[in-house]
This record gives structure tokens, C-alpha cells and sequence, in this order.
């Protein structure tokens, strides 16, 4: 009987392939995007999409947030040229996401308020001295 190495063993392994690496500049075009959409999330947030729709502000900022997540897992997580398996848990994760998201989502839109909260809640102060000079209320 042959004895078996565990270099014959890692051959025969499909996860032991050594992953093609992407050139230097897709790291550098996928950062750009990611700096990109970074510079999109700050002006989204700026605009008051909330007026046109409750909520739509999250709405926005969560698509750009699994845009530049997507990216991430692809190039830097090296998920773009892994083993079926690996997409697999890769999509089971972004969908359990989904899951989360949806039923988030169902409650707020679905929830005329809190009970007992207030109807208006008056605007934060901005820095330390407004909460400073500000009066007590009782």
C-alpha cells in the first residue's frame, strides 16, 4: 500500500487550487469606486429624499452600502474566482441580509408610532454649548 502525502492529498482538493490574483490596477479601479460611492453615501445623506417618501434616505444609503459591500466580498475577499461552495455561503449571507432587512423594514413601515412616545420630538441640539445654554424643562 502507497503511503499518501499530504501534498497528493492537497492535489486532489479543489479549495487548494491557488486562486488566479488580480492585477494591481482592478485593486486600484475597485477602490475607486469604492471611494466613489463613498462621495455618493455623503451627498445622498445631504439630500432630504425623506420628503418624497418616508424612509427613502435608509433606502438609499442601504443600496449603496450593499453595492460597495458586494465589491468588497468579490475583489478583496477573492469570492470572484472561489469554489461554487464559496458563492453559495457568499449568497446565503447577502440574502439572509435581505431577510433582516425586509422584516426591519416591515415593522417601521407598518408601526403607526410608538406607543406613549410623543407625537413631535423636538429637534437635537447641535453642539455642546446649545445643550449647555439650553433650560431645563420639568
Amino acid at each position: 500500500m502507497a503511503e499518501t502525502t499530504i501534498e497528493q492529498v492537497g492535489a486532489r482538493h479543489e479549495t487548494s487550487d491557488m486562486h488566479p490574483h488580480e492585477a494591481l490596477r482592478t485593486y486600484y479601479v475597485v477602490f475607486a469606486w469604492l471611494m466613489g460611492l463613498l462621495l455618493l453615501t455623503v451627498i445622498a445623506s445631504l439630500i432630504p429624499f425623506d420628503k418624497l417618501v418616508p424612509g427613502l434616505n435608509v433606502m438609499v444609503a442601504l443600496v449603496i452600502a450593499i453595492i460597495k459591500a458586494a465589491l468588497v466580498v468579490m475583489f478583496f475577499m477573492h469570492v470572484k474566482h472561489a469554489s461554487k461552495l464559496t458563492w453559495a455561503f457568499a449568497t446565503a449571507a447577502f440574502l439572509w441580509l435581505a431577510i433582516m432587512l425586509a422584516l426591519t423594514f416591515n415593522d417601521y413601515i407598518t408601526r403607526s408610532s410608538l406607543p406613549g412616545a410623543p407625537a413631535e420630538h423636538p429637534p437635537a441640539p447641535r453642539n455642546v454649548a446649545a445643550v449647555q445654554a439650553a433650560p431645563l424643562r420639568e
